[in-house]
């Protein structure tokens, strides 16, 4: 049925674990509030019992235009669908009447484009969303990015919720706002009376992850223009795409997202001089690479959630980097988590927890020879 889920087996971040060799966490981990930089809002995460929301798409094309690269005015639903390649440089989205139980659509003009969203996941059958309101103002639950995910490695549909509410909990670690969502899809090519949350044929149960970028930063207080990225294939080693211009701007920002998202920020030079940094073996781990530029309550919440959830996932991907503005530290925010809570074991032939090596469990599966030895 579904491929299996892409495997980066490069584990950089983890050779910070050499920090922690011989340390128990009581020891690291004191009974502190988080850190200042990335507090939340009080009751930011607070919610009731988990609901299904209810939303509505109405499609509205424009037949007189191209479905081509930079003009998808005539891109259809299943031009959407086809969508496989998140690498290229097509991205067709389609004009849509957006409207939710808890938002409602002014009149019969398209206030939303739909596109699809994802990576490996593209290739399976049930596809995920992006909706992404025209207006700045008129925000749904002060967002203007809605990412509607199917997570269909995850057989019960759940660990993404599950664990984006668990870490809404947990000290030093910044979460996600979710929302269990019901996607309701009217494809027309021309405005229709059925529009509201319950137009159109039902496309299932979906899961609302917050989006991380501008609008992530704002809702939470947190210092405006701060840089924010998204791992794609970062090793934390210095790579030739990472060049940054004298301003700090990427000399090639296609190839520079490749290895790492821009979210948010313009100048880029501290994420080189922190690269720099753990790249040198001349300077001392301890004072002039880790406690500088990253968190030790942080970082050890994020990796201990990994290994305790099981995300196998994240060794050089799914994880964000938050870096305030005029700071020197990068935080970890954690990403996707339908892999996690064992789900690598679904449907494969009766395998147990009881069935995986010890290492799989521990920090040393995200460790590479080859990485650590560069330093």
């Amino acid at each position: 049925m579904s491929s299996p889920k892409k495997r980066f087996k490069i584990a950089p971040i983890v050779l910070l674990s050499t920090f922690f060799a011989g340390i128990s966490y009581a020891d690291v981990i004191p009974e502190v509030t988080l850190a200042d930089a990335i507090k939340v809002p009080s009751n930011f995460y607070s919610q009731s019992a988990p609901s299904l929301l209810k939303m509505s798409v109405e499609t509205l094309i424009d037949a007189g235009s191209n479905c081509i690269v930079g003009d998808y005015k005539a891109c259809t639903f299943q031009d959407v669908l086809n969508d496989i390649n998140s690498d290229d440089d097509f991205k067709p989205e389609v004009n849509v009447i957006f409207s939710a139980d808890d938002f409602t659509s002014a009149g019969s003009s398209a206030n939303a484009k739909i596109r699809q969203r994802g990576g490996h996941t593209r290739f399976l059958p049930l596809k995920s969303f992006r909706i992404k309101l025209d207006s700045k103002k008129e925000l749904w639950r002060n967002q203007r990015r809605i990412q509607l995910v199917k997570s269909f490695d995850d057989s019960t549909r759940i660990r993404n919720k599950l664990s984006y509410d668990l870490f809404s909990e947990i000290p030093h670690l910044p979460s996600m706002r979710t929302q269990f969502v019901q996607l309701n899809l009217n494809n027309a090519t021309s405005p229709a009376p059925n529009t509201g949350p319950n137009a159109g044929p039902n496309l299932g149960l979906f899961t609302h992850i917050e989006h991380a970028g501008k609008e992530y930063i704002k809702s939470r207080g947190w210092q405006k223009d701060s840089r924010l990225y998204k791992a794609e294939h970062f090793t934390f080693s210095q790579e030739n795409d990472l060049a940054l211009d004298e301003n700090g701007k990427p000399l090639d920002k296609k190839k520079f997202e490749v290895i790492f998202e821009i979210k948010s920020g313009k100048n880029h030079q501290k994420l080189n001089e922190m690269l720099a940094a753990v790249n040198d073996p001349s300077l001392d781990f301890n004072k002039d690479i880790f406690n500088k530029y990253f968190d030790q309550n942080n970082y050890l919440t994020w990796l201990a959630i990994n290994i305790l959830v099981n995300n196998d996932d994240t060794s050089n991907h799914n994880f964000y980097l938050y870096n305030p503005k005029g700071a020197d530290k990068f935080y970890f925010i954690p990403w996707d988590y339908d892999y996690a809570w064992g789900a690598h074991l679904d449907g494969t032939d009766g395998l147990t927890p009881n069935d995986m090596p010890p290492w799989w469990y521990s920090y040393s599966y995200r460790w590479d020879d080859t990485c650590i030895s560069s330093f």
